[in-house]
């Protein structure tokens, strides 16, 4: 289970899954779901970030 969790999250900054982890904790879910837990990761990533990125990438190999 440890591994799928991994390769679900390793596109993700670490920041944005610590945040997510801790609301977790807070919130007193025992263990969110994956597609919650991802959820949440994005939230906490921000508006447009992993879009911005993905354009920055884009431009970059050009």
């Amino acid at each position: 289970m440890l591994e799928v969790w991994a390769d679900e999250l390793e596109e993700y900054p670490m920041y944005a899954i610590r945040k997510a982890y801790k609301w977790a904790i807070r919130g007193g879910d025992k263990l969110p779901s994956l597609a919650a837990f991802i959820a949440d990761v994005k939230l906490a990533i921000g508006s447009n970030v992993l879009a911005r990125k993905k354009a920055l990438t884009q431009w970059l190999t050009m």
